[in-house]
């Protein structure tokens, strides 16, 4: 009876290492928490005591398997909820991949459990290197994915269906296979059997990470139609804004003039004036009205700050964009370079914006000096900024320009940043 539940015992220590192994690699980049040592010491102790008491005392069946499989489950969820600043949402999606994983090292341990005729030691041994071996190639896969404060709130339609999936796996399908296993004994049909669990446990793995990208996408684009909504608002305000700036700027030439003719004002002051209302007069003139807006925007700011814009820009060539699109996307642009200039000596505070139509060809680069290493993800250049719409900014440039079949390219080197952009004019 002592060698019994000592062989359970061990039984339950070999599942939760592995089990526990498992899931945090998918929490390891999550913020922990104070004492998360202890707390997850003291769960997982609990967890392993249970476990064993629960197969010791209880006969083989699919009832004792989900309620093994239940309280393991509720273990790892208490792990880490008390060991990482995670919401129970995240916890039990990181608690199914993790079991998912384990699923998998359990399965490839038992087969040469059984296969090659390895003692309970040798047994817990081999479990112990196919989880050394698995795990860091799951973190570089999956794990490392998660970055700190990721959503993994996916909707209950969508996790429902992967705890049910899961469930499944391990309490119909792997029970019934060890009975066919007792019954009938032949290593090609378990190595068959075995696989098919694992391809099982790696389509829920895939499936569930599949849906996080699916609905980390949804966020981001509903985040890039509210900023589109956001560029939309501020287009019409600054088209107003600039139209009533100019009208009040030319009355305001001619009443400076009547007033130097009538008054003893020195010709130095008066120039001064109308230097003063040429910087709010500066209505940059390309062809395209929102490109005009944009850059006459953005010039305002780049003088108070010593920024040097240089455009050459053809206008008209942007005639099929919406003016709000136009907006928007050099706004972004322009916004992401001057943020790149602005912590370099003044000299190097330029930003070229040239536009440019080539027979059915436009083409739109900008060029920018930066300080330090930038860093490029998927083709994309990581910005720093406003976390709440951290990148979100470039990828609003990709989507516009995508929306008008075109072509986009980010290119750093030697300090140098390059965005180019390619339109086609002609019949598609």
């Amino acid at each position: 009876m002592g060698v019994a539940f000592r062989m359970t015992m061990l039984n339950s220590l070999r599942f939760y290492i592995t089990l526990a192994g498992s899931t945090l690699v998918f929490l390891w980049c999550q913020k922990r928490r104070r004492w998360w040592g202890a707390s997850m010491a003291a769960v997982f102790a609990f967890g392993v005591l249970g476990m064993t008491v629960t197969n010791y005392s209880l006969p083989n069946s699919n009832v004792k398997n989900l309620l093994v499989f239940g309280g393991a489950m509720l273990v790892v969820v208490a792990i880490a909820l008390a060991c990482f600043e995670v919401r129970w949402e995240e916890a039990l999606f990181c608690a199914v991949a993790g079991y998912s994983v384990q699923f998998i090292i359990s399965l490839c341990g038992e087969m040469g459990f059984r296969v090659y005729g390895l003692s309970s030691p040798e047994y817990f041994l081999l479990q112990l290197a196919i989880t050394a071996a698995v795990l860091p190639l799951v973190y570089l896969r999956f794990g490392r994915k998660l970055k700190r404060g990721q959503n993994m709130d996916l909707d209950r339609r969508s996790l429902l269906p992967l705890v049910v999936g899961a469930v499944l796996a391990e309490v119909v399908l792997c029970y019934n296979m060890r009975l066919r296993w007792m019954t009938f004994d032949n290593r090609a049909y378990m190595m068959y059997d075995a696989s098919l669990l694992i391809l099982c446990s790696v389509f829920i793995l895939v499936s569930q990470f599949a849906l996080l990208v699916q609905r980390n996408l949804e966020d981001e684009l509903k985040i890039i139609n509210q900023l589109r909504r956001k560029d939309r608002d501020q287009y019409q305000v600054a088209s107003e804004t600039i139209d009533q700036i100019n009208r009040k700027c030319h009355d305001m030439r001619h009443q400076i003039r009547t007033i130097g003719r009538s008054a003893r004002v020195t010709p130095e002051a008066l120039a001064e004036m109308e230097q003063t209302i040429d910087i709010y007069d500066s209505m940059v003139s390309t062809g395209c009205r929102a490109l005009d807006i944009i850059l006459t925007e953005k010039s305002l700011y780049c003088q108070k700050n010593n920024i040097v814009i240089r455009c050459i820009a053809d206008g008209r060539g942007l005639s099929f964009l919406q003016d709000v699109d136009i907006y928007s996307l050099f706004g972004n642009l322009l916004d992401n370079a001057i943020h790149a200039v602005q912590g370099l000596e003044e000299d190097r505070r330029v930003v070229n914006l040239t536009v440019k139509v080539r027979g059915e060809l436009l083409s739109v680069n900008s060029c920018n000096r930066y300080a330090g290493e930038m860093e490029m993800r998927d083709g994309l250049p990581v910005t720093r900024g406003d976390p709440q719409f951290h990148g979100f900014g470039t990828k609003s440039i990709v989507a516009i320009v995508h929306k008008y079949g075109g072509t986009v390219s980010f290119q750093a080197r030697d300090g140098i940043f390059n965005l180019n952009m390619l339109f086609s004019l002609g019949p598609v």
